[in-house]
């Protein structure tokens, strides 16, 4: 992230409007708006007053964050951090404006299909409307599939390839939150999980957070692929 998406991110995750900030700053609210689209960087002065009001330190405010994990000097990214590193990527594809999703699947250690949610192809996405039925209901997991105009991310990467390539691969799933592109708790719908059991997918490894070996790894048929009534 620049120190534009920083700030931005910083203010959202405060529950700060622009108006408030400038107010605390004593500038005016366009001036935040060009900082927050990299337009132009506050004086010195400004960013010690932005670190003290934020409570953060300057660091963080330029640091440069991501979730991909990276290796320390000449050790190796492990095998299962590689491939969500892989899901991540293309979870940044997602068209979805509610949660950004990316699945790759694994077979003797070769991918062999990846898959991001979306509309179908040739089909408007959400993103480009601008809007979410399920977020203006309110709707979490398991709700509201039928006003959704996303294929999820796992049934895509399914669709990409045949059973017979999946039976005994492992999926490998990232979740991204797109208000601040953090990392989101990745776990299948029970639609989803129905159809991860029935192309013969051996485990599920989800992401669950930041850093290495933040995951968690399930074998298929221990999810979750029906709601109680």
């Amino acid at each position: 992230m620049s120190f534009a998406e920083n700030l931005k991110s910083i203010r959202k995750k405060q529950n700060i409007t622009q108006e408030q900030l400038a107010d605390m700053l004593s500038v005016s609210r366009q001036a935040i708006s060009k900082w927050e689209s990299g337009l132009v960087y506050p004086e010195t002065e400004t960013l010690l007053t932005i670190s003290r009001e934020l409570n953060v330190s300057l660091d963080y405010l330029f640091e440069d964050r991501h979730h991909i994990v990276r290796p320390k000097s000449t050790e190796r990214t492990s095998k299962i951090d590689t491939y969500l590193n892989c899901a991540e990527v293309f979870a940044y594809r997602s068209t979805c404006i509610k949660r950004k999703y990316g699945a790759v699947i694994v077979k003797d250690d070769a991918v062999i299909s990846t898959g991001y949610n979306g509309s179908p192809r040739g089909m408007e996405n959400c993103c480009d409307l601008g809007t979410c039925p399920r977020i203006e209901r309110n709707m979490h997991q398991g709700e509201g599939y039928g006003i959704c105009r996303a294929i999820h991310a796992e049934a895509n990467a399914l669709l990409n390839c045949s059973r017979q390539q999946t039976i005994g691969a492992d999926l490998y799933l990232a979740g991204i939150n797109p208000k601040d592109n953090s990392i989101h708790r990745a776990n299948p719908c029970p639609m989803c999980a129905r159809l991860i059991i029935q192309a013969g997918i051996n485990n599920v490894y989800m992401r669950v957070g930041e850093g290495v070996e933040n995951y968690i790894v399930l074998p298929a048929k221990d999810l979750v692929w029906v709601q109680d009534a």
